[in-house]
Protein backbone atom coordinates (compact mmCIF):
# COMPACT_ATOMS: atom_id res chain seq x y z
CA UNK A 1 0.00 0.00 0.00
CA UNK A 2 1.21 3.34 -0.96
CA UNK A 3 2.11 5.60 1.99
CA UNK A 4 0.14 8.76 2.09
CA UNK A 5 1.76 12.03 2.82
CA UNK A 6 0.35 13.91 5.81
CA UNK A 7 -2.35 16.36 5.00
CA UNK A 8 -0.77 19.18 6.94
CA UNK A 9 2.99 18.88 6.68
CA UNK A 10 3.66 22.20 8.54
CA UNK A 11 1.47 21.41 11.51
CA UNK A 12 4.14 19.52 13.52
CA UNK A 13 6.54 22.50 13.09
CA UNK A 14 3.89 24.93 14.15
CA UNK A 15 3.34 22.82 17.21
CA UNK A 16 7.07 22.99 18.06
CA UNK A 17 7.41 26.76 17.83
CA UNK A 18 5.53 27.49 21.04
CA UNK A 19 7.59 24.90 22.80
CA UNK A 20 10.83 26.44 21.58
CA UNK A 21 9.70 29.92 22.52
CA UNK A 22 8.73 28.73 25.96
CA UNK A 23 12.08 27.08 26.37
CA UNK A 24 13.84 30.23 25.29
CA UNK A 25 11.87 32.32 27.76
CA UNK A 26 12.82 29.95 30.55
CA UNK A 27 16.51 29.97 29.58
CA UNK A 28 16.68 26.30 28.99
CA UNK A 29 18.45 26.73 25.65
CA UNK A 30 21.53 28.94 25.57
CA UNK A 31 21.85 31.63 22.97
CA UNK A 32 25.01 32.51 21.07
CA UNK A 33 24.98 36.20 21.97
CA UNK A 34 28.44 37.26 23.22
CA UNK A 35 26.96 38.89 26.28
CA UNK A 36 25.22 35.68 27.11
CA UNK A 37 28.51 33.84 26.77
CA UNK A 38 30.13 36.18 29.22
CA UNK A 39 27.33 35.77 31.73
CA UNK A 40 27.43 32.01 31.57
CA UNK A 41 31.19 32.05 31.87
CA UNK A 42 30.89 34.06 35.03
CA UNK A 43 28.29 31.71 36.40
CA UNK A 44 30.14 28.57 35.33
CA UNK A 45 27.43 27.48 32.86
CA UNK A 46 27.59 26.80 29.12
CA UNK A 47 30.62 26.30 26.90
CA UNK A 48 32.55 29.59 26.51
CA UNK A 49 34.61 29.96 23.39
CA UNK A 50 37.81 31.40 24.87
CA UNK A 51 40.18 30.45 27.71
CA UNK A 52 39.95 33.80 29.41
CA UNK A 53 36.18 33.77 29.44
CA UNK A 54 35.66 30.07 30.03
CA UNK A 55 37.90 29.81 33.14
CA UNK A 56 37.90 32.95 35.25
CA UNK A 57 41.24 33.57 36.91
CA UNK A 58 41.16 32.46 40.44
CA UNK A 59 41.67 35.27 42.89
CA UNK A 60 45.26 35.53 43.98
CA UNK A 61 45.88 33.51 47.07
CA UNK A 62 46.94 35.81 49.93
CA UNK A 63 50.55 35.57 50.77
CA UNK A 64 51.03 33.77 54.03
CA UNK A 65 52.00 36.16 56.79
CA UNK A 66 55.19 35.46 58.62
CA UNK A 67 54.65 32.71 61.05
CA UNK A 68 54.65 34.04 64.59
CA UNK A 69 57.11 32.58 66.93
CA UNK A 70 55.61 29.75 68.91
CA UNK A 71 54.08 31.05 72.08
CA UNK A 72 55.75 28.27 73.97
CA UNK A 73 59.23 29.54 73.11
CA UNK A 74 59.40 33.25 73.87
CA UNK A 75 62.67 35.09 73.59
CA UNK A 76 64.43 35.12 76.89
CA UNK A 77 63.60 38.33 78.72
CA UNK A 78 67.13 38.63 79.99
CA UNK A 79 68.58 39.06 76.51
CA UNK A 80 66.71 41.85 74.73
CA UNK A 81 68.04 43.19 71.52
CA UNK A 82 70.62 45.75 72.61
CA UNK A 83 69.61 49.36 72.04
CA UNK A 84 72.15 52.04 71.32
CA UNK A 85 74.14 52.71 74.43
CA UNK A 86 73.57 56.25 75.75
CA UNK A 87 76.57 58.50 75.85
CA UNK A 88 78.00 58.74 79.31
CA UNK A 89 77.09 61.97 81.05
CA UNK A 90 79.73 64.27 82.40
CA UNK A 91 81.08 63.41 85.79
CA UNK A 92 79.05 65.08 88.52
CA UNK A 93 80.67 68.00 90.29
CA UNK A 94 81.95 67.22 93.80
CA UNK A 95 79.74 68.16 96.74
CA UNK A 96 81.96 71.16 97.44
CA UNK A 97 80.64 72.76 94.25
CA UNK A 98 84.11 73.12 92.71
CA UNK A 99 85.87 70.85 90.24
CA UNK A 100 89.21 71.07 92.04
CA UNK A 101 87.89 70.34 95.54
CA UNK A 102 87.07 66.64 95.71
CA UNK A 103 85.06 64.95 98.40
CA UNK A 104 88.28 63.73 100.01
CA UNK A 105 89.82 67.20 100.27
CA UNK A 106 90.63 68.00 103.93
CA UNK A 107 88.98 71.44 103.71
CA UNK A 108 86.01 70.31 101.61
CA UNK A 109 83.44 70.98 104.35
CA UNK A 110 84.77 74.48 105.00
CA UNK A 111 84.92 75.37 101.30
CA UNK A 112 81.41 74.05 100.69
CA UNK A 113 80.18 76.08 103.67
CA UNK A 114 81.59 79.43 102.54
CA UNK A 115 80.44 78.76 98.98
CA UNK A 116 76.91 77.94 100.15
CA UNK A 117 76.83 81.20 102.10
CA UNK A 118 77.93 83.08 98.94
CA UNK A 119 81.08 84.21 100.74
CA UNK A 120 83.23 82.88 97.92
CA UNK A 121 82.37 82.16 94.31
CA UNK A 122 85.59 80.71 92.99
CA UNK A 123 86.85 81.30 89.49
CA UNK A 124 84.72 81.48 86.39
CA UNK A 125 85.89 78.07 85.13
CA UNK A 126 84.44 76.09 88.05
CA UNK A 127 87.61 76.03 90.17
CA UNK A 128 88.14 77.29 93.70
CA UNK A 129 91.94 77.30 93.61
CA UNK A 130 92.43 75.77 97.06
CA UNK A 131 96.23 75.94 96.87
CA UNK A 132 96.37 79.49 95.51
CA UNK A 133 97.65 82.10 97.93
CA UNK A 134 95.08 84.51 99.33
CA UNK A 135 95.47 88.17 98.40
CA UNK A 136 94.66 91.01 100.80
CA UNK A 137 91.88 92.24 98.50
CA UNK A 138 90.32 88.78 98.38
CA UNK A 139 90.51 88.52 102.15
CA UNK A 140 88.63 91.80 102.55
CA UNK A 141 85.91 90.68 100.16
CA UNK A 142 85.39 87.32 101.90
CA UNK A 143 85.16 88.84 105.37
CA UNK A 144 82.84 91.64 104.19
CA UNK A 145 80.52 89.08 102.55
CA UNK A 146 80.61 86.83 105.60
CA UNK A 147 79.48 89.63 107.94
CA UNK A 148 77.06 91.42 105.63
CA UNK A 149 79.23 94.46 104.97
CA UNK A 150 79.78 93.83 101.27
CA UNK A 151 77.28 96.48 100.04
CA UNK A 152 78.38 99.22 102.43
CA UNK A 153 80.24 102.12 100.89
CA UNK A 154 82.39 104.14 103.26
CA UNK A 155 84.86 105.30 100.66
CA UNK A 156 88.46 104.16 100.63
CA UNK A 157 91.35 106.26 101.85
CA UNK A 158 94.13 104.08 100.48
CA UNK A 159 95.84 105.27 97.33
CA UNK A 160 97.16 102.05 95.78
CA UNK A 161 94.10 100.73 93.95
CA UNK A 162 96.31 100.09 90.90
CA UNK A 163 99.81 98.68 90.96
CA UNK A 164 102.86 99.37 88.83
CA UNK A 165 101.69 96.82 86.27
CA UNK A 166 98.42 98.74 85.82
CA UNK A 167 96.38 96.04 87.50
CA UNK A 168 93.47 97.63 89.32
CA UNK A 169 91.10 96.36 92.00
CA UNK A 170 87.48 96.34 90.85
CA UNK A 171 84.81 98.51 92.46
CA UNK A 172 83.34 95.80 94.68
CA UNK A 173 86.63 94.71 96.26
CA UNK A 174 87.76 98.30 96.69
CA UNK A 175 84.50 99.11 98.46
CA UNK A 176 84.91 96.04 100.72
CA UNK A 177 88.40 97.15 101.72
CA UNK A 178 86.92 100.50 102.68
CA UNK A 179 84.25 98.78 104.82
CA UNK A 180 86.89 96.84 106.78
CA UNK A 181 89.03 99.95 107.16
CA UNK A 182 86.05 101.88 108.53
CA UNK A 183 85.71 99.30 111.32
CA UNK A 184 89.41 99.10 112.13
CA UNK A 185 89.77 95.56 110.83
CA UNK A 186 92.49 96.57 108.37
CA UNK A 187 94.92 99.43 108.90
CA UNK A 188 97.24 99.32 105.92
CA UNK A 189 100.88 100.27 105.92
CA UNK A 190 102.50 103.37 107.35
CA UNK A 191 102.91 104.91 103.89
CA UNK A 192 99.13 105.04 103.39
CA UNK A 193 98.90 101.98 101.13
CA UNK A 194 96.88 98.84 101.61
CA UNK A 195 98.71 96.42 99.32
CA UNK A 196 95.61 94.77 97.74
CA UNK A 197 97.73 92.48 95.56
CA UNK A 198 99.97 91.36 98.42
CA UNK A 199 99.59 87.88 99.84
CA UNK A 200 98.50 87.49 103.44
CA UNK A 201 100.18 85.20 105.93
CA UNK A 202 98.52 82.63 108.12
CA UNK A 203 98.77 84.77 111.26
CA UNK A 204 97.39 87.80 109.38
CA UNK A 205 94.38 85.66 108.45
CA UNK A 206 93.80 85.02 112.15
CA UNK A 207 94.12 88.73 112.98
CA UNK A 208 91.72 89.92 110.28
CA UNK A 209 89.05 87.33 111.17
CA UNK A 210 89.36 87.97 114.93
CA UNK A 211 89.15 91.75 114.53
CA UNK A 212 86.14 91.45 112.23
CA UNK A 213 84.24 89.16 114.59
CA UNK A 214 84.90 91.56 117.49
CA UNK A 215 83.83 94.55 115.36
CA UNK A 216 80.61 92.72 114.45
CA UNK A 217 79.89 92.16 118.13
CA UNK A 218 80.13 88.39 117.90
CA UNK A 219 83.28 87.83 119.91
CA UNK A 220 84.78 89.16 123.10
CA UNK A 221 88.39 90.27 122.64
CA UNK A 222 91.22 88.89 124.77
CA UNK A 223 93.29 91.67 126.29
CA UNK A 224 95.60 89.71 128.58
CA UNK A 225 98.43 87.57 127.26
CA UNK A 226 98.74 83.87 127.94
CA UNK A 227 102.36 82.92 127.25
CA UNK A 228 101.52 79.20 127.19
CA UNK A 229 99.65 79.50 123.92
CA UNK A 230 101.74 79.52 120.75
CA UNK A 231 104.71 80.96 122.61
CA UNK A 232 106.75 81.83 119.51
CA UNK A 233 104.20 84.39 118.23
CA UNK A 234 105.30 87.51 120.07
CA UNK A 235 103.42 90.60 121.20
CA UNK A 236 105.76 92.66 119.06
CA UNK A 237 104.35 91.02 115.93
CA UNK A 238 101.06 92.83 116.51
CA UNK A 239 99.11 89.60 116.12
CA UNK A 240 99.39 87.87 119.46
CA UNK A 241 96.25 89.20 121.14
CA UNK A 242 94.28 88.62 117.94
CA UNK A 243 95.55 85.04 117.96
CA UNK A 244 94.48 84.54 121.58
CA UNK A 245 91.08 86.08 120.77
CA UNK A 246 90.60 83.60 117.94
CA UNK A 247 91.57 80.62 120.11
CA UNK A 248 89.35 81.78 122.95
CA UNK A 249 86.27 82.10 120.73
CA UNK A 250 86.76 79.52 117.97
CA UNK A 251 89.29 76.99 119.25
CA UNK A 252 92.81 76.02 118.33
CA UNK A 253 94.31 76.62 114.93
CA UNK A 254 93.78 73.46 112.81
CA UNK A 255 96.70 71.04 113.17
CA UNK A 256 98.61 73.48 115.39
CA UNK A 257 98.55 72.39 119.05
CA UNK A 258 98.24 75.44 121.28
CA UNK A 259 101.06 74.45 123.64
CA UNK A 260 103.56 74.09 120.81
CA UNK A 261 105.32 76.65 118.69
CA UNK A 262 103.47 77.59 115.53
CA UNK A 263 106.27 77.00 113.07
CA UNK A 264 104.69 78.32 109.86
CA UNK A 265 102.71 81.26 111.24
CA UNK A 266 104.25 83.63 108.70
CA UNK A 267 103.76 81.28 105.73
CA UNK A 268 101.32 82.37 102.98
CA UNK A 269 97.71 81.46 103.63
CA UNK A 270 96.15 79.39 100.87
CA UNK A 271 92.55 79.96 99.88
CA UNK A 272 91.59 76.58 101.36
CA UNK A 273 93.31 77.42 104.65
CA UNK A 274 91.57 80.82 104.79
CA UNK A 275 88.20 79.14 104.14
CA UNK A 276 88.89 76.67 106.96
CA UNK A 277 89.70 79.43 109.50
CA UNK A 278 86.69 81.51 108.44
CA UNK A 279 84.39 78.47 108.59
CA UNK A 280 85.63 77.61 112.08
CA UNK A 281 84.95 81.17 113.22
CA UNK A 282 81.45 81.40 111.71
CA UNK A 283 80.22 77.90 112.49
CA UNK A 284 81.63 77.73 116.03
CA UNK A 285 83.79 75.03 117.49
Amino acid sequence: MENRAPRHPGRPLRRLIPVVLLALSLGAIPTLHPAALGATAASGQGSPTSESSSSPRPSESPRPSSSPEPSGSPRPSGSPEPSESPRPSASPRPSSGFDDVGDDHPERTAIAFVADKSIVHGYGDGRFGPDDHTLRAQMAAMIACALGWDLEDHGNGFHDRCDDRQRCIDDDLWRNIGALSERGVVKGYQNGTYGPFNEISQVQTISFIARAMVAAGRWTPVTVDNPALYPNVTLASGHRLDLLTYVSNAGAIPDRPTASAWADWEAPATRAWFAQLLYQALAGR
